[in-house]
């Protein structure tokens, strides 16, 4: 099997992983991981070590997602596992696509454009973060400006039912006063 049959064939078998029922965040996550399980197997990684293991915490971490989110995409892990026995058994028969010029190229090209659409994937998600944040900021300045004008408007009443019950005391008051000057006015029978 040459280099060209191997790479076809892992490329043939990832192509199988169903990402229809995934949302669009989520298939640009699997096509991140997908990117990652290359670069581990071509061993040329970009962000752990190039040891020549292959493991899916290592594929997980190189596609630079949170501790066990490739879990999440079981297809992938299972075509994953029947990939790497494939792999190891035709580099053990004395191939090596990591040694051919022609692979270190593709692996170079296929880094480039992983690492371009993590750096979009992540913009993306920074732009979507600040537009949730702005709208939610909004949403509590909003409430804020209602709870203000509500306890702004009680306020309001409250001073007018004091100013009207001081009014109604002074009137009871003259009252009083009369009644008192009435009172003392009066021959006592």
């Amino acid at each position: 099997m040459t280099e060209e049959n191997i790479t076809q064939k892992i490329d043939n078998l990832l192509a199988e992983i169903k990402d229809d029922d995934l949302s669009e965040k989520g298939s640009e996550t699997l096509s991140l991981i997908k990117d990652a399980f290359k670069r581990v197997l071509f061993n040329t990684p970009e962000r752990t070590p190039a040891d020549g293991k292959i493991n899916m915490a290592k594929v997980n971490k190189e596609a630079g997602q949170k501790r066990g989110a490739i879990y999440h995409y079981k297809d992938f892990v299972k075509q994953a596992r029947n990939i790497i026995p494939v792999y190891k058994e035709w580099e053990k028969n004395g191939g090596s696509l990591a040694d051919t010029s022609e692979s270190a190229e593709l692996t170079a090209l296929m880094n480039e454009n992983a690492d371009l659409k993590y750096k979009n994937n992540k913009l993306k998600n920074d732009k979507e973060e600040a537009f949730e944040l702005r709208d939610a900021m909004k949403a509590h300045a909003d409430k804020v400006m209602t709870n203000n004008a509500n306890l702004e408007q009680a306020l309001l009443t409250k001073l007018y039912e004091i100013e009207q019950l001081q009014e109604q005391i002074e009137r009871l008051e003259q009252e009083k006063a009369n009644l008192a000057k009435l009172i003392q006015l009066q021959p006592v029978k």
